[in-house]
């Protein structure tokens, strides 16, 4: 029993080790603006549509409410298109 004990920490320590030692990828120039990207368009979905908004806990857009006019849903389009 303490011989299994034993062996496992050996190798639990090993492999986190290697894990410790492992390369650090170096960073992508294209992937911050991505994440940019992601965040700009997540934002502007949850202003567009505040009650999804507020059913997944961000209260900012509690005081209005989806537009679904023609002129808002043509200047959704335009936003699309940008």
């Amino acid at each position: 029993m303490k011989n299994r004990f034993g062996l496992v920490s050996l190798i639990l320590f090993f492999a986190t080790l290697s894990l410790s030692a492992a390369p650090v990828p170096a960073p992508n120039p294209g992937q911050a603006q991505f994440k940019q990207l992601l965040a700009d368009e997540w934002e502007y979905e949850l202003r567009e549509s505040p009650e999804l908004a507020t059913s997944i806990g961000d209260y900012r857009y509690n005081d209005h409410w989806s537009d679904s006019s023609l002129a808002h849903l043509q200047q959704q389009k335009k936003d699309i298109q940008e």
